[in-house]
């Protein structure tokens, strides 16, 4: 709860910011800087999160079989993703 509060506080990186309008990126420096399309297993290797929210987890499985095999992927995720262990 306390990191959704003050959204501000945890800028989005840049390149994943909104690039529908003209200019948006000379403004914001917005747009998506690898195509993960393109990208093997098309997940591309950069931070989704903001910089100071990366190692935070919000999603604790139940203790039922398709939650625990979601949390895996998400711990497989995140380890291709970031390259660094998955600490709870």
């Amino acid at each position: 709860m306390k990191d959704a509060k003050n959204p501000t506080a945890h800028p989005m990186p840049t390149y994943l910011r909104d690039e529908h309008y003209k200019g948006a990126a000379k403004l914001r420096g917005a747009g998506l800087k690898l195509d993960a399309f393109s990208q093997p297993h098309q997940i591309a290797k950069q931070a989704y999160l903001p910089q100071d929210l990366i190692g935070h987890h919000y999603f604790v499985p139940r203790n039922t079989s398709n939650e625990l095999q979601l949390y895996k992927h998400y711990r497989a995720l995140f380890e291709y993703i970031y390259q660094r262990k998955f600490e709870e």
